[in-house]
């Protein structure tokens, strides 16, 4: 049979009929054609939708189409989340008029029909039946698991059942703890200063010491067997011959505070002070600590003896006890380590301290060794003739001093 052959204006050459294209005008009426897919759950063919849609004129091409049966309701919508994604094409319906030879369409939004079962939905409505229905599951699955589970499953069954409290138990206790509540008295101010106080990165002190030197607890920062721990290196120093022998031997080369000190007892006649030199020699471990040390290098045991010159093993042990939380230097740490490094100093210079020529030392600006030497009590001050002399400093260079009685500075920020 041959084929029949159609003109490009929809007219049948064979029949001679033209069939007209009508586009049809659904912006106004709600219930439109539609192309709906049912992922999962297919109704039945006589279950009825109604279509609704938007009196916003600018929106009259959205559409929300809803049905249900006895147990499920499905609903589905060209808009918003519920509308289908990566669609790249659009859809039409069409009907055929023989009488007119008119083909009539219109746009066909397409649904994904969502499916949704009524006892679900009024579980969520309801609070009480959730949680019964919830209740129920519950009790439900630990028979389950008594009569089927293992010892040990069993035995997890038992103690949360013995560790849940219920509703009622807690409303009668209620009033108990609202009048133990009441019965607590509220700390003042001052209480919670001191509290606060008691919480800062500073050694242990003396708030009523009537002199410098019993402000602080030396003891609290260093203990006597660290320090008797050195007396092997404190020998060898005795050894040295210039202030640059000195300065090679010690862990931190670059004090040049702590480097005259030891330089100047190592080069006096007469009995050395060695009590002395073995704390020198400890403020020097401490700096090597603080500078040399960094934070990732806390973890590594032997590049921390690499850092600070092979030290005795109980300066690396105790350190870590007083200056990190689990291997790690925190800001608080960090605060701490600074402050009590800045008592010892302040211990061998006659509680005066430059603070210019520490901050040189560590490489840390100025201003921040002068916080710290603020939040240990000292008062800063001009320094005299004498000791910009004795510690080469310029004329009214500036110089703290710890001073009693002790007064630390209000507190403003808590521990991190």
């Amino acid at each position: 049979m041959p084929k029949r052959k159609h003109t490009e204006d929809g007219q049948d050459k064979s029949s001679g009929r033209q069939v007209k294209v009508a586009l049809a005008d659904t912006s106004k009426a709600a219930a439109v054609p539609c192309l709906a897919t049912f992922p999962g759950t297919k109704p039945p063919a006589d279950t009825t939708f109604h279509a609704y849609r938007s009196y916003d004129e600018t929106k009259d091409q959205q559409r929300y189409v809803r049905g249900e049966t006895e147990k499920v309701e499905f609903a589905g919508a060209n808009f918003g989340e519920q509308a289908a994604s990566n669609l790249y094409c659009k859809y039409l319906v069409g009907v055929y008029s023989k009488s007119d030879q008119t083909l009539t369409v219109a746009p066909a939004p397409l649904m994904r029909m969502r499916p949704r079962v009524k006892d679900q939905r009024s579980s969520r409505l309801d609070p009480d039946a959730a949680a019964a229905a919830k209740a129920d599951f519950n009790k439900a699955k630990s028979e389950l698991g008594m009569a089927f589970g293992t010892a040990k499953a069993q035995r997890q069954i038992r103690e949360r059942e013995r560790n849940e409290v219920s509703g009622t138990e807690i409303a009668d206790v209620v009033d108990d703890i609202h009048a133990q509540v009441k019965k607590v008295a509220q700390p003042t101010q001052d209480e919670i200063r001191e509290t606060m106080r008691a919480d800062l990165p500073i050694p242990k002190h003396n708030p009523d010491a009537e002199s410098p030197d019993a402000i602080y607890d030396i003891d609290s920062i260093v203990t006597e067997s660290e320090l008797l721990a050195l007396t092997g290196k404190v020998k060898e120093l005795l050894k040295a011959k210039s202030e640059k022998e000195v300065s090679s031997a010690l862990p931190y080369t670059s004090s040049q505070f702590i480097n005259s000190k030891i330089w100047a007892i190592v080069k006096g006649e007469g009995k050395k002070n060695r009590e002395r030199l073995r704390l020198l020699l400890y403020i020097s471990y401490l700096m090597a600590y603080l500078c040399n040390v960094k934070a990732k290098s806390l973890k590594d045991r032997r590049k921390i003896e690499t850092l600070m010159a092979n030290p005795p093993f109980i300066l690396i042990d105790k350190m870590n006890e007083r200056y990190t939380e689990k291997d790690m230097r925190t800001p608080f740490m960090q605060d701490k380590l600074q402050c009590y490094l800045m008592v010892l100093c302040l211990s061998v210079s006659n509680y005066i301290i430059a603070p210019d020529r520490i901050a040189h030392d560590l490489s840390i600006k100025g201003t921040q060794i002068q916080k710290i030497l603020q939040n240990l009590g000292c008062k800063s001050r001009k320094c005299t003739k004498d000791e910009a002399s004795t510690w080469n400093l310029k004329d009214n260079a500036k110089v703290f001093a710890l001073q009693t009685p002790l007064k630390l500075p209000d507190v403003s920020r808590r521990r991190k």
